[in-house]
């Protein structure tokens, strides 16, 4: 069973918000349901920017390694590329249709988000949203 992580939820591993409580929570609870966490690759570039934005000048090679220790990582192929392309909902921004389609094609039984759009488009789509 795998459980799709979105940039947004991992963010929250690095960032003291109100809300990281709660998704660190949700992964210790999935980790302990037997799941296995992923992502695709193009969450790595979303975090690593925007923990650059939020902590200028600081070294993020510890930081990042922190988000990554226990989550596998899906590349985005064509077949990928090609369902994102493809995804039938309106609202999705392209890098988040490119995390739904890797969602699907990983066959995740849950995703977990803080986005509100992501989280819309995925239940539209029939994935369950933690």
């Amino acid at each position: 069973m795998i459980a799709y992580c979105h940039s947004s939820a991992l963010l929250k591993r690095m960032l003291s918000e109100a809300d990281s409580p709660d998704v660190e929570d949700v992964l210790h609870v999935l980790a302990d349901l037997g799941m296995s966490l992923a992502t695709s690759r193009i969450a790595h570039v979303e975090v690593a920017r925007t923990l650059r934005s939020v902590m200028p000048g600081t070294d993020l090679a510890d930081l990042l390694a922190g988000v990554w220790h226990d989550v596998d990582t899906l590349e985005v192929g064509r077949d990928v590329l090609r369902l994102a392309s493809g995804v039938p909902v309106v609202h999705l921004r392209a890098l988040d249709a490119i995390h739904v389609a890797s969602a699907l094609l990983c066959e995740a039984t849950v995703v977990v988000t803080r986005d509100r759009r992501m989280a819309r488009a995925c239940s539209d789509l029939g994935l369950a949203v933690a």
